[in-house]
């Protein structure tokens, strides 16, 4: 029995399910222990060289095939099984544990010798392949089977006695014929399921089969042909495995190898064939050459085909991608012999010229470019050939006779022997407009430099460091400083001392999104303080970093604009002084009747103490009680004067913080006297805790009162009903209060509600049609809004919307 036990790997099939149960596992141990006996059992029935060694072991073949398949899991089904063997043949317990230690230890080893570190194919398609089976799998499988059958002996006795030299080296050798006999044919059938053979070499593949079953069965049976019995003749065999190989491929080759050396071995083993010989093991020495030169040869043949089609295939298929690649392009591309003749054009070149490629192939790219540049492009032919790899521009006449501008990339082929040049092949892109787009991006440029150098207006390009980039010609003449004064330094401007704080707050806030700012100040100039108007926008110079690298201002002179702003904003001051005296005029018989009142009191009660003092009859208290009654009715009259004064004066508007109800009280009084006459209710609603307004409170008294008597008016005007006019306070939202005065007159019509505040546009017979006009321009002014709107029942409502002062202003105030 021989001492060499197989290896069936136990792991779940080769489909890679790693997670395969533990039943799963124990059947497959099972069967690789099984198959590993009976094997062992074959071998020595139908193989047999004595009663212990076989002159080929499937065992081992059939251990390595499934290890390589399913994996080292079932290394435990080779243990087993080997340990069975070595029992069965009645080995002592100690030895059948050492040889079937031994024998799974060398059969890893291949394992991993192979599948890990030689990244083995199973199925044989390469040659490194077939190298690396027949070194690890068959080679260092004999030399391991026996050195551990040598040690065992020599461990067993102390020495390796000659008759047990022999049978050793016929053990280990049947050890390597089995695997080059079975173990191909199991692994390339494994690996190779998937690729059937076409069906128009199905009858070739059974002929050749048949035809190598027949021709062994003729070779080793010698009752069928007696008088052969040359060892020569075998190797007629070798016709057969290379059209397996050169028609069909590994695994076929593989099926050729199994027939032919198990016939061989099985009639060798039976005393039969070519191979018999007086002396037992010169027969057997040749059966293993035959085998060996016969897989190795058609092995090696079969994966060099294989090989050599795969790289084959691998060009075509990169052939196919070039190709592809070469039509699916933007570019053109073209290749040249060494005398610049073209070969090859893609569909992309054709279709930029205009060409078909048969009247171009064996021309030059220079005959179809213009003839300004025919000699420059010859000479970089030239530079070329001698190694330079430049682009070049090249301007190319299509068919049509149009033009396009092409940049050409060119590469040298240089063989690789002689490294002579061969050719070239080129690159070529259509820049055509992208020359235009450039040829007008310079245009632009020329116009923009000349724009800003021309304008007066102040540009600066100022980096974040702080530094000039950029100052236009006009600053030199504005600000009496050279260019090179201002550039690479930090912007010097002198700005007016009230300007700075809000300068220097605009300039801070375009650093940050959205890097936009407007402000206007003074700045000394050439010609002394000149308002300017900044507009300034940061930009970022990568746009790849989205960060704003730089500030680019533009500055015009607007002193002019702001000289006759002021000149408007007095003759508006003006116009409302006027508008103010003509109220006051026409209210005059209402103020003097308020102011009557006070002197008639006094008069009566002067009169009464002179009376009493006359009589002597009078009492200091009874005076003074009279002189009180004068002094309240002096200041009333002198309140009365005091007001209509403030209101018509003519003094410099100024803004300061106003309430709103302050400003609808003083209105209250002022109006109240004519309020009287005309009979009409006049009513105040104020709201609570409103905040302050930013105003001038006389020119918002005047808005106001000027509402209010238009709203006398238009009940005056109209027929018997409800008198009364209001005026109310109230909040808006956070940032917005407002005034609103309504009245209970007949209201507006469509066309008179949208024409109200048109200038010299009036309803009044005598009216001038400015104070509408003059209001919304003083509500405009204080960055308010006044409008108007019907009421649902009956009146018009007049509303004066004013931006609320925030609470820090207050407190700044």
């Amino acid at each position: 029995m021989s001492e060499y036990s197989p290896v069936l790997a136990g792991s779940p099939p080769a489909s890679g399910h790693e997670s395969a149960s533990a039943a799963h596992t124990l059947v497959w141990t099972v069967i690789v222990a099984i198959a590993f006996v009976l094997g062992s059992r074959i071998g020595l029935s139908m193989f047999s060289f004595d009663e212990r060694v076989a002159i080929l072991w499937p065992s081992p073949a059939l251990a390595l095939a499934a290890l390589l398949i399913l994996g080292p899991r079932l290394l435990g089904g080779v243990f087993i099984g080997c340990l069975m063997t070595y029992l069965l043949a009645k080995a002592p317990p100690l030895s059948a544990v050492l040889g079937a230690s031994t024998t799974t230890l060398y059969c890893g080893i291949a394992y991993l010798l192979l599948r890990r570190l030689a990244r083995f194919d199973l199925g044989l398609r390469r040659v490194p392949d077939v190298i690396a089976f027949l070194g690890v799998g068959v080679g260092i499988a004999i030399v391991l089977k026996f050195l551990f059958a040598a040690l065992g002996a020599w461990w067993q006795v102390g020495s390796i006695p000659d008759d047990r030299l022999t049978p050793l080296w016929v053990s280990s050798l049947a050890v390597g014929v089995g695997m080059l006999v079975i173990t191909p044919a199991i692994l390339t059938g494994y690996a190779l399921r998937g690729e059937a053979i076409p069906r128009e070499r199905r009858a070739e593949a059974g002929l050749l089969f048949a035809a190598t079953l027949g021709l062994t069965l003729l070779i080793f049976f010698t009752s069928l042909v007696p008088d052969m019995y040359a060892a020569q003749l075998p190797y007629v065999l070798f016709p057969l495995i290379f059209w397996a190989g050169a028609r069909f491929g590994p695994r076929e080759v593989s099926l050729v190898l199994l027939i032919a050396g198990s016939i061989a071995v099985t009639c060798t083993a039976a005393d039969g064939g070519p191979f018999v010989a007086r002396d037992k093991l010169d027969g057997i020495a040749s059966l293993y050459l035959f085998v060996f030169v016969l897989g190795t040869t058609g092995l090696m043949f079969a994966a060099g085909l294989r090989q050599r089609a795969e790289a084959d295939r691998l060009a075509r298929a990169s052939g196919e991608r070039f190709r592809l690649l070469i039509d699916r392009m933007n570019e053109g591309f073209v290749m040249q012999d060494r005398s610049g003749a073209l070969t090859f054009l893609s569909d992309r070149f054709c279709e930029m010229t205009g060409y078909r490629r048969e009247q171009l192939i064996g021309r030059r790219i220079e005959d179809i470019a213009t003839a300004q540049e025919r000699a420059a492009w010859h000479e970089r032919e030239l530079a070329l050939q001698a190694g330079g790899v430049d682009a070049q521009e090249l301007t190319l006449i299509k068919s049509n006779g149009e033009r396009i501008v092409a940049m050409v990339s060119s590469r040298a082929l240089r063989d690789a022997e002689t490294t002579g040049h061969e050719g070239s092949f080129s690159v070529l892109t259509d820049i055509t407009e992208r020359r235009r787009a450039r040829e007008a991006l310079r245009e632009s440029e020329a116009k923009y430099r000349l724009l800003v150098e021309n304008q007066t207006d102040l540009v600066f390009k100022v980096a974040r460091g702080g530094k000039v980039t950029f100052a236009s010609p006009s600053c030199r003449g504005v600000l009496g400083a050279s260019i090179d004064a201002i550039l690479n330094k930090p912007l010097d401007i002198e700005i007016h001392e009230e300007d700075r704080a809000a300068t220097e707050a605009a300039w801070k806030a375009i650093w940050e999104p959205p890097y936009v700012g407007t402000f206007e100040n003074r700045v000394m100039t050439s010609q002394g303080w000149r308002w300017f108007a900044w507009s300034a926008r940061g930009i970022a110079e990568d746009p790849m970093l989205g960060e704003v690298s730089a500030v680019v201002a533009a500055a015009r002179d607007i002193s002019e604009q702001k000289r006759a702003e002021e000149q408007s904003r007095q003759h508006l001051q003006q116009l409302a002084h006027v508008a103010r005296i003509s109220s006051m005029g026409e209210m005059a018989s209402a103020i003097a009747h308020e102011i009557n009142q006070p002197l008639t009191a006094i008069t009566s009660y002067s009169e009464a103490c002179i009376n009493m003092l006359r009589s002597g009859k009078a009492t200091q208290a009874e005076l003074l009680d009279a002189m009180s009654r004068v002094a309240a009715q002096a200041t009333r009259a002198g309140e009365v004067v005091r007001k209509m004064r403030s209101f018509v004066r003519g003094d410099e508007s100024q803004a300061n913080p106003v309430a709103l109800n302050f400003l609808a009280r003083e209105v209250f009084r002022l109006a109240a006297p004519e309020a009287r006459q005309s009979g009409i209710d006049l009513v105040l609603d104020l709201g609570e805790r409103l905040p302050e307004v930013m105003a001038d409170s006389i020119q918002l008294q005047q808005v106001l009162l000027n509402l209010v008597r238009n709203a006398f008016e238009a009940i005056n005007g109209a027929v018997a009903g409800e008198r009364r006019v209001e005026i109310a306070t109230r909040r808006v939202d956070e940032s917005r209060v407002e005034i609103v005065v309504s009245d209970s007159g007949p209201g507006l019509s469509e066309e008179v509600g949208a024409r109200i505040f048109e200038p010299f546009f009036t309803t009044k017979p005598d009216g001038m049609g400015i104070g509408l006009a003059l209001s919304r321009s003083i509500v405009d002014a204080h960055g308010g809004r006044l409008w108007v709107e019907n009421q649902r029942t009956r009146g018009a409502v007049f509303h004066i919307e004013l931006p609320a002062m925030t609470e820090v202003e207050s407190n700044d105030e």
